[in-house]
């Protein structure tokens, strides 16, 4: 693996050139968080920052996307496809967003290919940033702590040098070379220096599920009764956030809107979740996961059970947002292990 090495200068100076260039998302401060946002100026992008509200995904997902665009047209409708395939450089994606996008690629991109979101998806180029975990961070436990693929290049911070970039694509070989001249070829002290920083990240990392995350899909599969999701169903609002902030979570309602003299309109699809009372509810008002705590389960499964059994990875990241969102402090973690525990015949 080839690396290079480039200073703060460095980066700051082939970024300033870059979003003269591209279309440019990165993590900025906006009140006490921070969100993923366009930028102009790379001066106030916060590529280290952990915890961004929404995961980068909105920028290939978005939280409403309209599909189609209908007029009226000779006695009936015409219709087009509405697909965007602005390029955008999304910057400082850290190694749990870049899983996140890789779990929604197995699912848009599979066998029923989703055209809006490939053109999306295609035309994003990945500029990947390690970070240190806060005390919601949990990437450790599920296989993201570090980044082996899905970006195109990739920054890890190295002290004194700046950052150690690494390759990922023949894009980011391109994009290296037209925009990276302050960066130098690297060798054995990049690759320690790579090394050095994973270590200190798990060191520092404060949140685990105390089970292999292979052990999961099972434990969750004998658990579908526990008391667990009835004790967490009881303080839980069913208020969605978890949903909305989660980078793997892609379901969606679609809707139409036509203008009052029914000559034109759109259809979009727009961000759902099945914590939501009314996403399981079908006609006739019957809803076949009435309750909090059957909404819980369900969400759970999909993370460390039904998507694991289908994809081969569990479809969370660790990246702790539910975490943080959450109002009641349910998180992943919590249960996970309070799951674990209960199957060891640890909880009466």
């Amino acid at each position: 693996m080839e690396l290079y090495t480039i200073t703060e200068e460095g980066l700051a100076a082939a970024m300033t050139a870059v979003t003269g260039d591209y279309k440019v998302v990165a993590p900025v401060e906006k009140g006490p968080s921070y969100v993923f946002d366009e930028i102009t100026d790379w001066s106030l992008a916060r590529p280290l920052a952990i915890g961004t509200t929404l995961p980068p995904k909105k920028h290939v997902f978005p939280q409403r996307e309209v599909l189609l665009r209908f007029r009226a047209e000779g006695g009936g409708f015409e219709a087009e496809g509405a697909i965007d395939n602005t390029p955008v450089i999304m910057a400082g994606v850290h190694p749990c967003d870049i899983a996140g996008l890789r779990c929604i690629d197995q699912t848009f991109g599979g066998p029923h290919y989703d055209d809006s979101y490939g053109a999306r998806r295609k035309s994003a180029i990945v500029l990947g940033f390690d970070c240190m975990p806060d005390d919601q961070c949990f990437c450790a436990s599920v296989g993201t702590l570090k980044a082996d693929k899905g970006y195109d290049l990739f920054f890890t911070p190295a002290r004194p040098v700046g950052y150690v970039i690494e390759i990922g694509t023949k894009r980011g070989e391109d994009l290296l070379a037209r925009y990276f001249a302050a960066a130098a070829p690297g060798g054995v002290y990049e690759e320690s220096a790579i090394d050095d920083f994973g270590l200190r990240k798990r060191d520092a990392m404060k949140a685990a599920i105390d089970v292999p995350v292979g052990a999961l899909p099972a434990i969750y599969q004998a658990s579908m009764t526990s008391q667990v999701w009835k004790k967490w169903g009881d303080v839980c609002f069913s208020c969605g956030s978890c949903n909305l902030v989660c980078p793997t979570c892609y379901c969606f309602d679609v809707q139409d809107r036509i203008s009052l003299d029914g000559s034109e309109g759109t259809r979009s699809r727009v961000w759902d979740g099945c914590m939501l009372l009314d996403f399981a509810t079908v006609a006739g008002g019957h809803n076949f996961r009435p309750t909090p705590w059957q909404r819980l389960l369900h969400r759970h499964n999909r993370k460390f059970n039904y998507q694991y059994g289908r994809y081969g990875e569990p479809h969370c990241t660790g990246c702790g947002r539910c975490g943080r969102a959450c109002l009641v402090h349910i998180n992943m973690v919590t249960i996970a292990n309070e799951l674990a525990a209960e199957r060891r015949g640890e909880v009466a």
